[in-house]
């Protein structure tokens, strides 16, 4: 489960930037999930022009054992239609060569947004064979009403 908080948006010149939280769990066969690990971070976003975006964030996960690992990705996004965004993305840990990933991002309305994203991460980061990382994502954007 994961979350993002927004930090500040200027219109005038394009930029956000938001804080992210996450905790994430593990499942492995025929077992329950369990926590694996936690993390924080701040993404940027700057709008380029008007179909353009670049996206940059950095972020520390601290795993369940204790071992923290700094990490970031830089993206870039292109929207095809009103609805539809084409997204090309960098990502990558301390100590590991990045993985690249193309996906497409579907917004059917103003508050929400489905994803899919294929990485293909680096042969010399331990990995044998073939391996394609699949990301789906669901994205609802809940907005707190204002206090008096």
């Amino acid at each position: 489960m994961v979350g993002k908080t927004r930090l500040w948006d200027d219109d005038k010149v394009g930029g956000k930037l938001a804080l992210t939280y996450g905790i994430h769990g593990l499942r492995q066969r025929n077992l329950d999930f369990d926590y694996a690990a936690s993390s924080v971070g701040l993404a940027y976003t700057q709008t380029l022009a008007e179909k353009h975006k670049l996206h940059g964030n950095v972020g520390v996960a601290s795993a369940k054992g204790g071992d923290s690992t700094k990490g970031g990705a830089l993206g870039y996004e292109y929207a095809a239609t009103p609805t539809v965004s084409l997204l090309a993305e960098t990502y990558g840990a301390e100590g590991s060569k990045p993985t690249q990933a193309l996906g497409v991002r579907w917004a059917p309305a103003k508050d929400w947004s489905v994803g899919a994203m294929v990485g293909r991460p680096h042969q010399g980061n331990g990995i044998n064979g073939r391996v394609t990382p699949l990301h789906t994502t669901v994205a609802i954007r809940v907005r707190m009403a204002p206090q008096s």
